[in-house]
């Protein structure tokens, strides 16, 4: 594990990005489960899950403070500057 996560919040991640964080940060979790979890919030209105924008093509895309959020509910720490 590694001891602390840093994002740039200007930045947009993938879920595959997302998922490669959570796994580095909290346990492994697979590319399909962090689509599940966009659509787990879509069906509950932004109650539950993630939220992602999704581009004209189709991709998702998921801000730096959504991924923060989704890190720190989940138990991870965030680096201190």
């Amino acid at each position: 594990m590694v001891n602390g996560f840093s994002l740039d919040p200007d930045r947009i991640y993938t879920p595959r990005e997302v998922a490669q964080l959570y796994t580095a940060h909290v346990r492994h979790v697979s590319y399909p489960t962090v689509l599940e979890w966009i659509q787990v919030w879509y069906n509950s209105n932004g109650r539950e899950g993630m939220e992602a924008k999704r581009t004209p093509r189709g991709r998702y895309l998921i801000t730096a403070e959504e991924v923060e959020r989704i890190l720190l509910q989940a138990g991870a720490k965030k680096m201190e500057k």
